[in-house]
């Protein structure tokens, strides 16, 4: 490649040089059509093929194309929190505005302080809208910091003694690799299934255990002699989670993933979404045939073409994304309803596209049914979040 940015470095000198002598100008950009010169001395010191110029100059272009959709991206998103902020602003500061004034009349009053209070909780929780946030796709993560992500979310439950995390020695070791939001999502729900069962189960202290295991396989490397690729065998991790609940009841096998199935009477979408999250990266979870030793269930999570070599990945919906959000929006305020408040704040991006979505409809004037669909959606889910109390209530203010 080093050989080939020198080759055209060259070639636009020789062509900068050649145009100077024809008394052309020197700005290529300036010319209505980009002739050649019919000048062979423009290959000149160019230690690289034609066909070699062109194909360096096309990805070139296409990583130009790369960045431009990327700038673009950006810039519909600062348009659309600069029209989100300017009527949340103005909101906002009428609420803290009458809080205030509503504490100076009555101060010793316990729902003003609260009301203050609430109005500059609420000022700090919409923050995020006035910077840009990487939408965390992408970025790996490994089980140090899943173990992270599980204590911080259980906190209190382990705190207490009601529920004890058991990482292996080859679960910290791991290589496991994945997405982010996927993994954080995937482990938090697998971990709160388990806590839940096992509660329901009798057990005092509810027992998660997370291990690894390791598949050999065939696959291929690269051949550097041979420039081909050559059969080898390879290893790779997967992930264990297993708990000391009543397990999973027989024959519900692969089931279990299907949306609405569920032994605990909730929205029994949890492990559904893990899958299908899971899946859009090429990983996946399965539910091993075996009982833990601990008296539960086992799952598996790592990747798809090792865990489920005979299965087709979870397809995407070609539906219109209007449809697609608001059924999301249904789901989730199912989620909502029943209690399964965290599973619900995972998918806050999902609430965040539809609103944007909305905004616009509402600016622009609905379309379709789909788009009176999409707003009837989110006003259904506001009204279930507004009717919503935290999980853990803060500390009251002081005075």
């Amino acid at each position: 490649m080093e050989r080939i940015r020198k080759a055209a470095l060259q070639l636009r000198r020789n062509r900068r040089q050649l145009r100077q002598a024809k008394g052309l100008s020197q700005f290529e950009a300036m010319d209505e059509n980009y002739v050649a010169l019919d000048d062979e001395s423009v290959f000149d010191g160019v230690d690289a093929t034609p066909e070699e110029l062109v194909l360096y100059r096309e990805s070139q272009y296409q990583r130009e194309r790369a960045k431009v959709a990327l700038l673009t991206k950006w810039a519909l998103s600062g348009l659309a929190t600069e029209m989100t902020m300017h009527e949340a602003n103005g909101l906002l500061s009428t609420l803290r505005g009458n809080a205030d004034r509503l504490a100076e009349k009555f101060p010793e009053d316990i729902d003003c302080k609260w009301l203050g209070w609430a109005a500059r909780r609420l000022d700090d929780n919409f923050s995020f809208l006035t910077r840009f946030k990487a939408s965390g796709y992408g970025y790996q993560v490994g089980p140090e910091k899943i173990l992270q992500q599980i204590k911080f979310e259980f906190g209190q439950a382990i705190g207490r003694g009601d529920l004890v995390v058991e990482p292996t020695e080859a679960f910290l070791k791991s290589d496991f690799r994945g997405e982010e939001r996927a993994m954080y999502s995937v482990f938090i729900n697998l971990v709160r299934n388990s806590y839940q069962w096992s509660s329901r189960a009798g057990n005092k202290t509810a027992v998660v255990r997370l291990d690894a295991k390791t598949i050999e396989y065939m696959g291929e490397e690269w051949d550097e002699e041979t420039d081909t690729t050559r059969p080898a065998l390879k290893r790779e991790d997967f992930i264990v989670v297993e708990d000391n609940g009543p397990g999973v009841s027989p024959g519900m096998g692969d089931s279990i993933f299907e949306p609405s199935i569920s032994g605990r009477g909730s929205a029994g979408i949890g492990l559904h979404l893990c899958r299908a999250v899971l899946e859009a990266s090429a990983d996946t979870v399965v539910l091993s045939d075996e009982k833990s030793d601990l008296g539960g269930a086992i799952f598996h999570v790592g990747r798809h073409s090792l865990l489920r070599p005979d299965s087709a990945r979870t397809k995407r919906t070609e539906e219109p994304r209007e449809k697609e959000l608001a059924e999301a929006l249904e789901s989730m305020a199912e989620l909502v309803r029943d209690g399964f408040n965290a599973e619900a704040a995972d998918l806050s991006d999902v609430y965040e596209e539809a609103a944007g979505l909305a905004m616009r409809i509402r600016l622009r004037g609905a379309g379709s049914s789909l788009d009176e669909r999409l707003l009837e959606a989110l006003d259904a889910f506001d009204d279930v979040l507004r009717g919503t109390r935290p999980i853990s209530a803060p500390k009251p203010p002081t005075p």
